[in-house]
């Protein structure tokens, strides 16, 4: 049986929380989370693809929808031996610039320093409205949620 993990990343890849934030945001979703397997915080030491596990299906252009799976892996091999300090291209289907991070992911993935974790949560498949902002609050910033099956 494959876990289901509850992924939190901040909308700025780059951006990392003070440990005072990291704290915080992790009491918050360990209170919406009481029956996870395991609840964590971590900062990363380069910006990462964090990705939706086995649920990954396709990665499109966001503009005209084109297949971008086979191009995807050659920037990602690029942009990866970069840490992802840059991650823009140009879509090979509409030549318009695009970055990793808004590519059009089925199901969504993102980039990150910061990851917040639920492994095995049991609160459903997505945050509702309420818990999503008592999160940004506590972590100070906008969120981005990643549904990943591991």
């Amino acid at each position: 049986m494959s876990d289901v993990v509850l992924r939190i990343i901040a909308t700025d890849p780059a951006w990392v929380p003070t440990e005072e934030q990291s704290a915080r945001v992790l009491a918050v979703l360990r209170s919406f989370a009481p029956m996870a397997d395991d609840v964590t915080a971590e900062v990363l030491e380069h910006i990462a693809f964090i990705d939706s596990g086995a649920d990954l299906a396709t990665i499109r252009c966001p503009f005209c929808t084109a297949d971008l799976d086979e191009i995807w892996h050659q920037w990602m091999d690029v942009d990866s031996s970069t840490a992802f300090a840059t991650r823009a291209h140009t879509t090979p289907c509409c030549e318009r610039e695009v970055q990793l991070e808004g590519l059009a992911y089925e199901a969504p993935c993102g980039f990150a320093r910061f990851l917040l974790e639920a492994r095995n949560a049991g609160i459903g498949r997505s945050l509702n409205i309420a818990e999503t902002a008592r999160i940004e609050e506590a972590l100070g910033h906008a969120i981005r949620e990643i549904h990943a099956r591991l």
